[in-house]
């Protein structure tokens, strides 16, 4: 009888193009955050025309982003925008650094398990000169927060003083004198915007790091 010989059977692997998947997984992250910050402004806007008291005449509710808007965008400029591209930066820096961490200590492990002291004496002294850029990376980080808060301080400082101080309209005139006054109305300048400055700077860094977070281990 002839010899019946076996062939293999043919395998059909898919390969996904790298980019693709990554612009796929940037693009339903772009998504999913645009989806979120419109529910959250709802949910505020509803939170806000519940809140209104009865008998009483109140401005239309605003939401966040709108108030936001408005604030800064009558006070900061280039250098505020110059900062946080340099404060993204950082945090993306910082993500991807993390990856990396991750990533190096796993083979550090592997190393130590299979007994390969050779390579581990490399990894280990990768992974302390990596520790010396990244110590760096977040001195840096905190920089940038600390120069935010102060940007803002200063150009909104600055903005209520120009529209608090016009001899014209006796605006500093009717805030202390003229009818229902401003107690204490300059401390209240100096007091508030410093507390929205170092408020606004804090939040942000914080929100915008899972932001970058998500992007990033979406892509």
């Amino acid at each position: 009888m002839p010899r019946l010989m076996s062939q293999p059977a043919t395998q059909v692997v898919m390969v996904r193009h790298p980019r693709r998947s990554g612009a796929l997984g940037l693009a339903a992250g772009l998504v999913f955050l645009s989806f979120v910050s419109k529910f959250s402004e709802r949910v505020q806007m509803y939170k806000a025309k519940n809140m209104k008291v009865k008998g009483t005449k109140q401005p239309a509710a605003e939401g966040l982003t709108d108030l936001m808007k408005s604030i800064l965008g009558s006070t900061c400029s280039f250098r505020e925008c110059l900062t946080v591209s340099k404060l993204s930066l950082m945090l993306l820096l910082r993500t991807v650094g993390s990856v990396w961490v991750s990533k190096h200590w796993g083979s550090i492990v592997n190393s130590v398990v299979s007994q390969d002291f050779k390579r581990l004496a490399k990894l280990v002294s990768e992974f302390a000169g990596a520790t010396v850029l990244l110590s760096i990376l977040n001195a840096l980080l905190k920089f940038y927060i600390s120069s935010l808060r102060l940007q803002v301080r200063e150009k909104i400082t600055l903005w209520c003083h120009e529209k608090y101080m016009r001899a014209q309209d006796m605006i500093f005139y009717k805030a202390n004198k003229v009818g229902k006054k401003i107690e204490n109305c300059d401390h209240q300048i100096t007091s508030d915007v410093e507390r929205f400055s170092e408020v606004f700077a804090e939040v942000f860094s914080q929100s915008l790091k899972p932001i970058v977070d998500f992007l990033v281990y979406s892509v």
